[in-house]
C-alpha cells in the first residue's frame, strides 16, 4: 500500500500493540481531546468500554483527564477488566431498559458530563437521558446495528431523534459525530503522547487472545467482533511468519 508520508506514523517495532495505538487509541485520544474536552472531576460514560477503542477512552479519561469513569460491558468478567484499567464503576447492559436507567442514575445522579458512545440503540438512548447539563456526547460508532444494517437508520418514531434532541436543548448539551481521518493535522501530536504513555506503562494494550491467521479469516474476525465476546484489540495475523 502506498500512502502519503504525512499520514504515516513511525513506530519503534512491529509490535501488534501499535496497531491498537495507531487506530483505536487515536480514535479515543482525538475524540476526547478535540471534541468531548473532558475536565477534571467530571463524570464520564464509555459504552463498549472493553472494546478496542473504548478501553483506551477509559484509561485516558481516568489517567489523563482525572474523571470519574463508568464503563458499560456485557458480562461480569469484562466488568472486572474495566475496573482493572481505570473504571470506577461498570454497568452490565444486558438487563432491561428500566434496570439500565436505574443503574445509570445510581452511578451518576447528576448525569454524565462526557459520553463516549460506541454502541447505539437502547444503550445510546438511555445514555442521552442521563446526559448532564452542558454534557457532551461523542458518537464514534453504533456496533449494535452493524449486523442488521440499521446502525444509522432513523424514523419519525426513533427515540433518539424524537426525544433526545429535546433533552439536549433542556440541558444545554451537545452531540457530535466523530471520524478520525478528518483530524490528520493533530493526530501526530496525540500519537506521540499515547506512545509515550504506553512505553511508560500508564496506558496498557490488551490484545484479544482469540487470534486468527490468514487473510481468508478476515470475515471470521469481523464476525467475532459482533459476538460481544471480544475485549481489547482483535488482531489478525497475515501469516505465521
Amino acid at each position: 500500500m502506498v500512502a502519503p508520508a504525512s499520514q504515516c506514523l513511525p513506530i519503534p517495532s512491529p509490535d501488534p500493540a501499535y496497531l491498537a495505538l495507531t487506530v483505536s487509541a487515536m480514535t479515543a485520544a482525538v475524540a476526547l481531546g478535540e471534541v468531548a474536552r473532558p475536565k477534571e472531576g467530571e463524570v464520564a460514560l464509555v459504552t463498549a468500554a472493553g472494546g478496542g477503542t473504548g478501553s483506551f477512552a477509559v484509561q485516558l479519561l481516568k489517567r489523563k483527564y482525572g474523571c470519574k469513569v463508568v464503563g458499560t460491558c456485557s458480562s461480569e468478567e469484562k466488568g472486572e477488566y474495566l475496573l482493572s484499567i481505570g473504571c470506577d464503576e461498570y454497568i452490565n447492559y444486558k438487563v432491561s431498559r428500566e434496570e439500565l436507567a436505574a443503574r445509570m442514575t445510581e452511578v451518576a445522579p447528576d448525569g454524565f458530563h462526557v459520553i463516549y458512545e460506541c454502541v447505539g440503540g437502547v444503550l445510546r438512548d438511555v445514555a442521552v437521558e442521563h446526559i448532564a447539563i452542558h454534557g457532551r456526547m461523542v458518537i464514534i460508532g453504533g456496533i449494535s446495528g452493524y449486523t442488521s444494517g440499521d446502525a444509522w437508520q432513523s424514523t419519525e418514531t426513533d427515540y433518539f431523534f424524537a426525544n433526545g434532541l429535546r433533552l439536549l436543548v433542556r440541558r444545554s448539551a451537545a452531540v457530535s459525530g466523530f471520524l478520525l481521518p478528518y483530524y490528520w493535522d493533530v493526530i501526530p501530536t496525540y500519537f506521540e503522547d499515547i506512545k509515550k504513555r504506553f512505553e511508560e506503562g500508564s496506558v496498557t494494550v490488551r490484545l484479544d487472545p482469540h487470534r486468527l491467521t490468514g487473510l481468508e479469516k478476515v470475515a471470521e474476525a469481523v464476525a467475532y467482533l459482533y459476538t460481544g465476546k471480544s475485549y481489547g484489540k482483535v488482531i489478525l495475523n497475515i501469516s505465521d511468519e
